[in-house]
């Protein structure tokens, strides 16, 4: 069963593996904790941290996948899968962006838009993906 809906169609991108980035981002479950408001404010902190670590290692992984398709492309001689390549990677870094924001709106302390950019994107990811498996 898919983590937020996202199940990863490209072996060499698992988008499986950002879904917990939803939850980091998530602070109603912060609420129900009965702490003062100095923890509150380093569990987020905290949890900050892992979600930009995450958004990285995607970027980094976007780097890679679009590097190795490249070096295919140019070893192979495929030069007319050149466009295709290049419209995928900035929709790639287009997503990276959106974990960006989300990550600043949740600085901002807006509630329930963080979580929902970031499952989106992945979701825009994994049919990124599927459609060039396809």
């Amino acid at each position: 069963m898919p983590l937020n809906g996202c199940e990863s169609a490209s072996p060499e991108f698992p988008v499986r593996r950002f879904a917990p980035m939803a939850r980091l981002l998530d602070d109603s479950e912060l609420f129900g904790v009965d702490a003062s408001a100095i923890v509150l404010a380093r569990l987020r902190a905290q949890r900050r941290k892992i979600f930009h670590m995450y958004a990285m290692e995607f970027r980094r992984q976007s780097i890679h996948v679009t590097r190795l398709r490249l070096a295919a492309i140019g070893r192979d001689g495929e030069w007319d899968e050149l466009p295709a390549t290049c419209a995928r990677a900035m929709k790639l870094f287009g997503i990276w962006l959106k974990f960006q924001r989300a990550w600043v709106l949740h600085g901002w302390h807006v509630r329930e838009a963080p979580a929902r950019i970031v499952t989106d994107s992945l979701r825009s990811c994994d049919a990124l993906l599927a459609s060039d498996v396809a």
